[in-house]
């Protein structure tokens, strides 16, 4: 790696060093090297400098173009490469090992295992966002992990995760362990700059993991500190336990809960018949009552016909009005 620091910065010294001595003398001293007599007579001056650009004024603009890109590729290999020596200096990733309850930490773009852990000589974990510390769990200390300080951290991801990110903002999730001996371990675990990712894992299963993590370090070095953890079921498993709890439910019916069930089923039918005849009764009751009214009008408008033609006097009028009218109080 020293060596090509070396070469870069060599190459940039001569180019900038170099480049008004190829450009402009290089091509003159070529072209009068042919022509001694033309190189005698035509000295070196503004004049000829100001011609010989007019005249090459196309090679030049290639030159200077050529020299602008090769500038920013240059600047741009220069800052990639600072942040792979960067990510090449820590570790990349890890795993744990439940059998034998211990972590183990990967190099960049190496599947071999770096480095095992066992998780009980541990006595810090710390995790920092864009460098900055968000959750600790030190056993020397006594920080154990809860539920709050889940959600705490989760706050942290989430709001970290609403800001643009703009092309030069850097996003950087690293985890630092320190065994029983203070040795220290680097992990980067996630790096972003712009809309460039220059780790494997993805955001939201980098944060999965240091939650997981998280409970599980806290329990083995500071079990006291660290308190249930609460874990919520996810929906869909929710609502299959429910279909279940429900098949359950109706298949644990007692035969004396059946009987029961037909009883009140035919006691409800029984109910509702009562219900039904009643209404009948009355419909039947009122139809016959709006009859009755229908042929006493009738029966009242005839007499009144009859009394209105000479037919009945007052006298007889009034005797068949009373008549009919005791009839249907009889009725």
């Amino acid at each position: 790696m020293p060596i090509r620091n070396l070469v870069i910065k060599n190459f940039k010294t001569f180019f900038f060093s170099n480049f008004f001595l190829l450009a402009f003398i290089f091509p003159i001293q070529a072209n009068t090297a042919n022509t001694p007599e033309i190189a005698a007579a035509s000295p070196l001056t503004d004049e000829n400098i100001m011609a010989f650009l007019h005249t090459n004024q196309g090679m030049l603009w290639g030159i200077l173009i050529t020299l602008i890109i090769g500038l920013i590729l240059l600047q741009r290999g220069k800052h990639l490469y600072e942040i792979k020596k960067i990510l090449n200096a820590k570790f990349a990733s890890f795993t744990i090992d439940e059998t034998h309850q211990k972590i183990c930490l990967y190099q960049r773009h190496d599947k071999n295992i770096a480095v095992k852990l066992p998780i009980k000589n541990l006595i810090k974990s710390d995790i920092f966002l864009n460098d900055k510390s968000i959750t600790s769990i030190n056993a020397i200390d006594g920080l154990g992990f809860s539920a709050t300080q889940e959600q705490a951290l989760m706050f942290q991801f989430s709001t970290e995760s609403r800001d643009k990110m703009l092309e030069d903002k850097k996003r950087k999730i690293e985890m630092v362990l320190i065994d029983d001996k203070y040795r220290q371990y680097n992990i980067c675990l996630y790096f972003r700059k712009g809309d460039q990712r220059y780790t494997r894992t993805k955001y939201d299963d980098v944060i999965a993991q240091l939650v997981e993590w998280s409970w599980l370090v806290a329990l083995a070095i500071t079990p006291e500190q660290t308190t249930a953890r609460i874990v919520k079921t996810p929906r869909h498993i929710q609502s299959n336990q429910k279909k279940q709890q429900k098949t359950t439910v109706s298949t644990q019916v007692t035969p004396s809960q059946v009987d029961n069930i037909k009883k009140q089923s035919a006691s409800a039918k029984h109910v509702n018949n009562e219900e039904k005849l009643i209404k009948s009764q009355v419909t039947a009751a009122e139809n016959n009552k709006s009859a009755q009214d229908i042929e006493l009008i009738n029966t009242l408008d005839k007499l009144t016909k009859l009394k209105q033609q000479g037919y009945l006097s007052d006298v007889e009028f009034s005797v068949a009005k009373a008549k009919i009218l005791q009839n249907l109080v009889n009725n």
